[in-house]
């Protein structure tokens, strides 16, 4: 019968990591050494013969390095083995014997020294003996050793002078030596002091541990650990029932990888055989990103991988992990966590495949439009397309209704949604039949009853106008709804591909010109951009000049004394303000700044007019740091606590400064970081999502909250929104008009508020104008509203008034449950 191991005795580590203290400080110890044994040679030589000085400085190196190098090889045993008396003896000797030399060197050079000399020597002496008995204080025997020797050779200097300052020296040296041994005590309390914490630690890890194993059986979340070559040493049952095992200790030394992978019909033939260290060519990209996260030693984070097993659907598992290292800092395991996130990348994959069509028609939406357009006018910049007599390889046409106004309002909007439905029926049955395939062709409805055409195949101008008055020929068929008829009429702008020059805003806004002008001419029609209508261009370049003006009259209008400034020609920009509402109590939780322009001979100018003149310009940048600087400067005016949320550019946030103009706008305006929240649009960020990310969380360092704008309508993976910094996720308002359509619309923002609480993230709806949107959103858990509802834009002073003045009402308002709308 075996006999059972006796106990560790609980003082062996506190007595080990005393010798390991010394130990680690080894390399401090030996260089100043060194260094003192250099400078005692340079301040005894002129004492003492050259010969014996020289030996004695080679003696001594050589007691130092092989001293060094006895530490080294102490330092790889465990800690049972330093508490020999041979390792405190192999420690303690060539401390004492450097000590002596030290000693004896200066009592033989003393008395025959000037006194500068003996001067220097003693503060050597002292200096030596403090520092070396700090260093060595985790082993009071080995301090002390240090200490008595030099401590005793100062004494025996002072004798061989025989001056009469030695009993002040005698007594200071005493004070020293108490000085020195209090100081031993309190680093000997202090190592006691971390035993003690350390066992407080390993007890909280218990406790850590029994909270983790309930937050395990009842979450979708488990932990797992491994030795530092991924083969499991910590499996929980949940996780082995969901790789199929009876038994968590079948997994016990399993490769994580493998154990991964065993689902596509069992365990995989290196898992049953063993075989580890192999990199399999046929693994996924996701195995891959795992295998190097756990080759690299460095935490990772959220590596989705999909597992399947026998009878059952594919899961989705993001793995993380962060290395184990031991008291030495060696690494020795990894220890992470597995969440279950199938649901989450579901509704995921479902919103992107929503944010890409239109929920009314099932066309393409503006943005998928969009990104078409910038791809296809991009490859004609990495190559000439052919010339086909005149032939462009782009065409876009814009289509408007002009009647649909007039049928919304005769007979409700159920009524235009499905004339908007036949539109969009006819429109695609028309490009079927059609000469250009399918693929070459993008069909998206913009908004509203406006639709595109985008052509991707070399076309004349003949038979872009041909194609033009096929579509309005398809839709002047009357369209019978039950008992109505309604005769559908629509206007078309066509424009195309001009030069290198063309870019995808540019052929937009030609085709907008184009189609303003036939318009313009009595509708039901179709004009072809040309230069005729570069007029409509010269006026944008003129508001880009006057915007530029008033811009920087804006910016001087913020110096001190700038308030007296009258306004230039050019009229006067402002920033206004849209209260934003709890929707669960009504309180005001702060206001959307909003840039406005008043022209002295325009009145007031839409931002859809001059913003996107800005963002083409590049002005843009100036334009938002202003309204960033001017809505700080309100708000911190206001006082209290309302957030103020300001939008942030694509160009403003792509630019390299934006960080820090934040840090100084705030340090200027003494605005509290958390009252600002910056948003960002999805576009802005999926233009380098890496470099984003990195941006995001500089800007969350300052304290400052960022907030996703027009969420929903992007195209991005949304299964990489977890990774950003965001606060909170702004529901764009087409989502909120489109409630009217019921069924899907109201289903998207369901899932979008409940991706949101999934993530922790506050939800705000814009655009809420009417009851029944805001009992939608209350009734689907939406955390924040604005819009015409409550409130247009408001200025300055009514803003402050308002924050001023606000009082919920008792059952907080009118039947929509908030504020009323002229408050």
């Amino acid at each position: 019968m075996s006999t059972p191991a006796a106990p560790l005795d609980p003082v062996i580590p506190w007595r080990a990591q005393q010798v390991r203290s010394v130990l680690q400080a080894a390399p401090r110890l030996t260089a100043s050494l060194l260094l003192l044994t250099a400078i005692s040679v340079w301040l005894c030589s002129p004492a003492l013969e050259p010969g014996p000085v020289a030996a004695w400085a080679g003696l001594q190196t050589l007691l130092v390095l092989l001293w060094w190098t006895d530490t080294k090889r102490l330092s790889r045993r465990d800690d049972a083995r330093l508490l020999s008396r041979r390792v405190m003896l192999r420690l303690g000797l060539p401390v004492g014997l450097a000590g002596i030399a030290l000693a004896g060197l200066a009592v033989a050079a003393f008395p025959n020294m000037a006194r500068e000399w003996q001067f220097l020597v003693g503060v050597m002496l002292g200096g030596a003996l403090f520092a070396g008995a700090i260093e060595l204080a985790a082993l009071p025997v080995l301090s002390a050793l240090w200490g008595g020797t030099l401590g005793a050779g100062a004494v025996l200097a002072l004798l061989a002078v025989g001056m009469p300052v030695f009993s002040a020296a005698f007594a200071m040296l005493v004070l020293l030596a108490v000085l020195v041994s209090a100081s031993v005590r309190g680093t000997s309390r202090l190592l006691l002091a971390r035993m003690q914490a350390q066992q407080a630690a390993a007890q909280g890890e218990q406790t850590i541990a029994l909270l983790l194993r309930d937050f395990e059986m009842q979450s979708d979340a488990w932990s797992w650990g491994s030795d530092e070559r991924g083969r499991l040493t910590t499996v929980v049952p949940r996780m082995a029932a969901e790789l199929g095992f009876d038994a968590p200790q079948a997994l016990l030394g399993q490769d994580l990888v493998q154990v991964l992978r065993s689902g596509e019909g069992g365990a995989s033939l290196a898992m049953r055989q063993g075989f580890r260290g192999r990199t399999d060519a046929r693994l996924e990209p996701e195995l891959l990103r795992l295998i190097a996260a756990l080759q690299s030693d460095q935490p990772f984070r959220g590596i989705e991988v999909a597992v399947s097993r026998p009878g059952r659907s594919p899961r989705w598992w993001s793995v993380s992990g962060a290395p184990v290292t031991d008291q030495t800092g060696l690494h020795v395991g990894w220890r992470g966590i597995v969440r279950d996130v199938t649901l989450l990348r579901e509704q995921s994959g479902e919103l992107e495949r929503l944010a890409r069509t239109d929920t009314l028609t099932g066309l393409a939406n503006r943005h998928v439009l969009q990104q078409r357009s910038e791809t296809a006018l991009a490859a004609l910049l990495s190559h000439d397309p052919p010339a086909e007599d005149g032939a462009s390889p782009v065409a876009l046409l814009l289509l408007d209704l002009d009647n649909f106004k007039t049928v919304n309002d005769h007979f409700g909007h159920l009524v235009g949604d499905r004339l908007l439905q036949e539109v969009a029926l006819r429109l695609r049955e028309c490009v079927r039949r059609g000469p250009v395939e399918a693929s070459r062709i993008v069909l998206a409805r913009l908004g509203g009853d406006e639709f595109a055409l985008l052509v991707e195949r070399p076309t004349r101008a003949v038979e872009r106008e041909a194609l033009a008055l096929e579509l309005l020929a398809v839709l002047r068929e009357p369209w019978q709804d039950e008992a109505l008829c309604v005769e559908i009429r629509a206007s078309l702008g066509v424009a195309a591909w001009d030069g290198p020059g063309m870019s995808a805003a540019r052929l937009l806004q030609q085709a907008d010109i184009a189609l303003y002008e036939a318009k313009s001419a009595g509708r039901d029609t179709v004009r072809m951009f040309d230069a005729t209508m570069g007029e409509r261009m010269a006026e944008r370049h003129l508001v880009i000049h006057e915007l530029g003006q008033a811009l920087e009259a804006a910016r001087r209008r913020l110096q001190p004394g700038g308030q007296d400034r009258p306004d230039p020609p050019c009229g006067r920009l402002s920033v206004h303000y849209q209260p934003q509402h709890d929707v669960g109590d009504g309180r005001l939780t702060g206001f959307e700044a909003l840039v406005r322009w008043r022209h002295p001979e325009r009145g007031w100018i839409s931002p859809a007019h001059f913003i996107p003149v800005s963002e083409e310009t590049g002005l843009v940048v100036a334009l938002g740091e202003w309204v960033l600087r001017q809505a700080c400067h309100d708000a911190a005016a206001w006082g209290g606590d309302t957030k103020i949320a300001v939008n942030v550019s694509g160009v403003q946030f792509a630019g390299r400064h934006l960080v820090r103009t934040v840090a100084e706008v705030l340090a200027e305006t003494g605005l509290a970081p958390h009252r600002l929240e910056l948003e960002i649009t999805e576009t802005a960020v999926l233009v380098d999502p890496a470099a984003a990310r990195v941006r995001m969380q500089s800007l969350r360092a300052l304290g400052v909250r960022l907030g996703l704008d027009d969420f929903g309508t992007g195209h991005s993976s949304l299964s990489s929104l977890r990774t950003y910094p965001i606060s909170t996720l702004k529901i764009d308002r087409s989502f909120i008009t489109a409630l009217v359509d019921g069924g899907q619309a109201d289903m998207i923002l369901q899932t979008i508020v409940q991706l949101g609480q999934a993530l922790g993230m506050k939800t705000l709806a814009e655009g809420v104008e009417t009851d029944g949107q805001l009992d939608v959103l209350r009734r689907h858990g939406c955390d924040q509203v604005q819009g015409y509802l409550f409130a247009a834009a408001l200025d300055a002073r009514t803003a402050a008034q308002r924050v001023r003045s606000w009082q919920p009402h008792a059952r907080g308002v009118r039947s929509a449950g908030l504020v009323p709308s002229g408050t």
